[in-house]
């Protein structure tokens, strides 16, 4: 299915449309029977929603308006289900209904689509200044209704919304490396207790900035400059609390910048990473996103500790991947198959600590044994295949 859908997008682009069409056809048939076969995989249902995002935009390039319309309201109507309508993902589902009703003539039925498409959009602009892609939707959802109230021969209404998306536009364009923008985004996030996907937006803006600095050492000393700012922030308030991703994330990226030079200092980064995810995911139980930001830490963490040249760092290492693992809840293996995902990336990083010390290869073996409890006997059934038991193997056989 994921073969069809991008060889569908890339004729999408190069042409021919109907060779597109039949290839995403083709991928959404096949992911109509897996969501057939394992109804309660909400990934899959996720993805069968998206070929109609796609095939929905098809048909506007195609200029056939009723196609596109179809499809649109497939999606929406999927994202309403799923996300509700307090969530971004509506106002993109309600935008393009909005669109899609434009383009079929009826206005009138478009304009209460947008609004709630432009209302979901200025909150999260209000939220996150300075998030340019948050802006430039805001910025599209405006265009659309001026173009909407232009049909419908309002042209005082028109005019309002057309300023409105000239100053969505400036927003857009401002440039996103200004200090005054971060802090004015930091401390909009403090006041309003943001949720985490909020500051993980803003984890993602400080990467954009720091990474366009060719210097290692400034980027270093950006990283640390805010987790001092976040450290500060999170002593005022409850252990756990969000600030702390800001923490967490710039320890990550440190940890990732000094592996090739400086494992020990490496390994110090992941292991406070770590501790600070740990806080957060105890603090917010059950959070997918919150658990494999902890697995992810204790992956960089063994990863650090695999350039040691004793083995000890190493094992200590793994006994935190193997409790992060334990800790993941059984929707989080399930979903986008994570449980399968990180027990290969375990069985990599233990054959490879086992071939770097053959004399320490028995002290491995109950963490090879734990990891392929944690991650894949838990498993449903239905998603054990001879592959899974192949790869439990690889675990447990491989350490020993």
């Amino acid at each position: 299915a994921s073969a069809h859908r991008a060889i569908a997008n890339a004729l999408g682009y190069t042409g021919p449309f109907d060779g597109s069409r039949r290839e995403y056809l083709t991928a959404q048939k096949l992911l109509g029977n897996l969501v057939a076969a394992h109804p309660a995989d909400q990934a899959l249902r996720d993805a069968l929603a998206d070929i109609d995002v796609s095939l929905g935009s098809l048909a506007e390039a195609q200029k056939d308006y009723p196609a596109m319309l179809q499809h649109f309201t497939a999606w929406h109507d999927h994202v309403k289900k799923r996300y509700g309508t307090g969530d971004l993902m509506y106002s993109y589902s309600a935008f393009r209904m909005g669109v899609a009703l434009v383009k079929t003539g009826r206005p009138a039925e478009a304009v209460p689509y947008l609004k709630d498409a432009i209302q979901l959009a200025e909150s999260r602009v209000t939220a996150e200044p300075g998030h340019h892609g948050a802006a430039n939707h805001l910025a599209w959802c405006l265009r659309v209704m001026a173009e909407a109230h232009e049909a419908l021969g309002d042209a005082a209404q028109a005019a309002a919304f057309r300023r409105r998306e000239a100053e969505a536009g400036a927003l857009f364009q401002q440039p996103s490396g200004e200090v005054s923008d971060k802090e004015k985004m930091f401390a909009n996030l403090l006041a309003r207790a943001a949720p985490h996907d909020a500051w993980w937006t803003f984890c993602q803006r400080l990467q954009s900035e720091a990474e366009s600095e060719s210097d290692p050492a400034i980027r270093r000393a950006f990283y640390e400059t805010w987790i001092a700012r976040a450290a500060k922030e999170a002593a005022t308030r409850p252990a756990g609390d969000f600030v702390s991703t800001v923490g967490a994330f710039c320890h990550n990226r440190l940890s990732v910048q000094r592996l090739e030079t400086d494992w020990a200092a490496a390994a110090q980064h992941a292991s406070r990473a770590l501790e600070l995810r740990q806080a957060i995911a105890q603090t917010h139980p059950g959070d997918p996103t919150l658990e494999r930001n902890v697995i992810s830490s204790a992956g960089h963490l063994v990863r650090a500790s695999l350039k040691a040249e004793l083995a000890a760092p190493a094992l200590t290492a793994f006994s935190h991947y193997a409790e992060a693992a334990r800790d993941l809840s059984p929707a989080t293996l399930v979903e986008r198959d994570q449980g399968i995902a990180f027990a290969t990336e375990a069985a990599g990083l233990l054959e490879y600590a086992t071939t770097r010390w053959p004399a320490e290869a028995s002290a491995f073996t109950p963490t090879g044994t734990a990891l392929a409890t944690a991650l894949l006997d838990r498993l449903p059934e239905d998603r054990k295949t001879p592959d899974t038991a192949a790869l439990r193997a690889r675990l447990v056989r491989g350490v020993q």
